[in-house]
Order: structure tokens, then sequence, then C-alpha cells
């Protein structure tokens, strides 16, 4: 089988995808003539593909638009891919939430949310731990918790708390699959129709800071959201690319 991945970088360095299963991972301001750059490849796959052209076949994980393909659109979380160091994790089997909070909320927290529940969670008695992303724009010293940024070992990090605050993306797709109860606070309006769709199937402790003063059976949660984001998106991909290359 010949396959190759194209994200931007490699699109502006490799120019011969002659006969080749071309596997496409950029983002929809990423543009791309699939005429122009591909014209000579086997078969075009693309990974949550959302541009007016079409691919042969479109693996989505979450759609926020109606996702189109020539031959076959595969729809749904179970594609998500989870670093396995994450999706290993063993699980919190507490029946109450512990004291160690991680709080995650994306790479630039663009909302400003990461300090603001931070503060209140120490307020609260939680230890928090607070990782901000690579983008984030300030980075404040004088607080009374542990503070990173751009942590390299996620994992690691994950597998210290006893639960998360994420936002509505990656970080909690991660939570999920470590097994980690998570508040989840929407940094978009793409991430709020995730978070909604999280909600509906009971596998998050809400999206305020209210809902950490409801009940919850913290088991339930747990066990539901690693069954909904089971760290097997790659496993399902390589199969979807080995069926269409047979």
């Amino acid at each position: 089988m010949n396959a190759c991945m194209v994200d931007l970088k490699s699109l502006q360095s490799w120019t011969d995808f002659s006969d080749q299963i071309v596997i496409i991972d950029v983002s929809l301001t990423t543009k791309i003539n699939l005429d122009e750059n591909f014209k000579t490849a086997r078969l075009l796959i693309g990974l949550d593909w959302f541009q007016k052209q079409k691919v042969a076949i479109n693996i989505v994980a979450f759609a926020h638009q109606k996702p189109k393909a020539n031959l076959k659109v595969y729809e749904g979380f179970k594609y998500l891919m989870i670093d396995p160091k994450i999706s290993d994790l063993e699980p919190c089997n507490s029946k109450n939430l512990g004291k160690r909070v991680l709080v995650m909320v994306g790479g630039g927290d663009v909302k400003k949310i990461g300090f603001h529940v931070a503060d209140q969670l120490h307020d609260r008695g939680y230890d928090v731990h607070l990782v901000r992303g690579p983008f984030s724009s300030t980075f404040h010293y004088n607080r009374p918790y542990k503070i990173s940024k751009n942590e390299k070992n996620i994992p690691q990090v994950i597998n210290e708390a006893d639960w998360m605050v994420t936002n509505g993306g990656g970080c909690l797709f991660e939570a999920l699959a470590a097994g980690r109860p998570a508040l989840a606070f929407a940094q978009t309006k793409f991430e709020d129709t995730i978070i909604k769709e999280c909600s509906r199937h009971s596998v998050i402790l809400g999206n305020s800071l209210d809902d950490l003063d409801k009940p919850k059976q913290l088991e339930k949660i747990v066990t539901a959201g690693r069954s909904l984001i089971d760290g097997r998106g790659l496993e399902r991909i390589t199969e979807i690319i080995k069926k269409a290359s047979s």
C-alpha cells in the first residue's frame, strides 16, 4: 500500500503524488486545489475535510457542517486520534471529585477562561495546575497555584490530576479518553456544539462552575466518556485506508 499523509508543510515541499493514496489533514483555512496538487494521486482521503472540492473518502470526527465525499463519508467521535499514552492511563475511579484539578483550556485560551476558573477553584480549596497553551498571550506568575506554559508531557500532567477543566476541543477529548471527569468551557461556537453533544451523551460534569455543586455519578461519567472516546481512532482510520487500497 502506497500512502502518504499531507499537511501544510509536506504540501509545500512534496509535489509528486503519483499512484499514491493521499491522506489530507489541513485546517479549513488552508486552501488546496485538489485538481492541481493531486491530479496524479490514486485516491484522496480527507480528515475533517470541509472544503468545496470533494475528496473520495472523508473521515470526520465531528461535523460542524455537512461533510461530503465522492465515495463515502465516515463520521463520529470514534475516529478521533488520541495519544495512546493518554488513552492508556488508569481512569479515575473515585465516587467523589478529588482535590487535584488540571485546568487546560486550549492552545490560545481566546476567552481568557484559564486564570478565571483556576482562581475560583483555588479559592474553593482545590489543588490547581493551570497549563497555558503555546499561543497564550499573557502569563501571570503571581498566583498561589502551579502554572506552566506549553507543557511538553501532557500524559504525565493528566495522570497527576483527579479531574480536569477543558475547552470544547482537543483537551476535552483527551480528558474523556484518559478517564478524567471534566468541566468543559466553549471557546467558539463550534466547541459549544461539541460540548452540547457530550452533554447529550452524559460524559461531562457540565459547562460551568455551578455544575460542580450538582450531584454526579462519576463512575458512570468516566465509563461513558471512555466508551465515547476510546482511543481507537487511528486503528479505525488505518482499516479504512487498507480497505480502500485493496
